[in-house]
């Protein structure tokens, strides 16, 4: 691996690796090394091979970075170096991405304090305010998915995810449907935007915050988007809401966009779409229908995306009340 590693980042125009490769954990996805050659240190991607076996994966994952760099300026963030030019390369069956390194850290719930979720609001209006336009990167027209969940969950009837699964079908249907009739709605209006803005994809520097991994970027609904962190920032890590993190992000965002109008309902409803296809996609994982090595990774994302799932409906409530009030 590490001989690997030296030779790509030797042909991609970054130099020499002067030290050994440091795998770093967090990635949910792709793998992530550490890496300081003749040139300097860097973060190095290496992609998902069954993500890119997809159609689409190596042209979304360009125009994402694409998106990225249109955003330099506007808000902090670390895009992928371009060399020979691209940001994605293909090296010995094996798909690449090399970012600058940043020096900080991702900060979660329990530390998440109210200077953070301002940051994050006015970050978040800023980007919305943007209006970028990027060429190749078309709006999101909305279509239902459907899911195979029998065949998935015939392959592992014995695990206990695939028997909580089967539990919740009928649930997990009624939001997906009423999840796919509010995007309808919202998809008329969006902006090109992060689109994964969990605490996970933003570096902070004392109180400063970088944005990272852009792979999600693309066109969204903003309302959808803003309610989506809202979620991301106010969680306490103990399974309820904080409220003065709320309104200190909700409060920053305004001050950058207005909220008059804001279709809340339907943002509330969109925000089970997303947690529905990572459990799809966690439960073909558990199964080994995609890399047979991410089994384990794929069980524990399921329990833990069953457990937001399942917390979903009280803390939409939640939530509606805090917004509605807000207004």
């Amino acid at each position: 691996m590490q001989l690997k590693l030296n030779e790509y980042l030797s042909r991609a125009g970054f130099g020499r690796m002067i030290a050994a490769a440091v795998p770093l954990s967090g990635g949910l996805m792709h793998r992530m090394y550490r890496v300081q050659t003749e040139k300097g240190i860097f973060a190095l991607k290496l992609l998902n091979k069954e993500v890119m076996k997809r159609p689409e994966a190596l042209h979304n994952m360009v125009m994402s970075e694409k998106i990225a760099h249109a955003l330099q300026g506007k808000v902090p963030l670390v895009a992928a170096a371009e060399t020979n030019g691209s940001c994605v390369h293909y090296f010995d069956e094996q798909y690449y991405m090399v970012y600058p390194w940043l020096e900080g850290r991702s900060i979660f719930p329990t530390e998440i304090r109210e200077n953070h979720c301002a940051k994050m609001g006015e970050v978040l209006a800023n980007i919305h305010e943007a209006g970028i336009s990027v060429d190749g990167v078309e709006k999101t027209a909305f279509v239902r998915e459907e899911k195979d969940w029998e065949t998935v969950l015939s392959v592992c009837r014995q695990e206990a995810w695939a028997s909580e699964i089967k539990e919740l079908l009928p649930e997990i249907e009624n939001w997906q449907k009423s999840g796919c009739l509010a995007a309808e709605k919202l998809s008329g209006f969006q902006v090109i935007s992060h689109r994964d803005l969990d605490p996970k994809n933003v570096m902070w520097q004392k109180d400063a915050a970088v944005l990272i991994d852009w792979e999600a970027a693309g066109y969204i609904n903003p309302w959808q988007e803003a309610v989506e962190c809202l979620f991301y920032w106010a969680d306490d890590g103990r399974g309820s809401l904080n409220k003065s993190h709320f309104q200190a992000f909700l409060g920053a965002y305004a001050k950058g966009r207005s909220l008059s109008g804001a279709p809340w309902d339907e943002a509330l409803s969109c925000g089970y779409l997303g947690m529905i296809d990572w459990l799809y996609y966690n439960a073909r994982r558990a199964a080994g229908f995609e890399d047979i090595n991410e089994t384990e990774l794929g069980r524990e994302q399921v329990f833990a995306t069953l457990e937001t799932l399942k917390n979903r409906g009280k803390a939409n409530e939640q939530m509606l009340a805090w917004l509605t009030n807000r207004i």
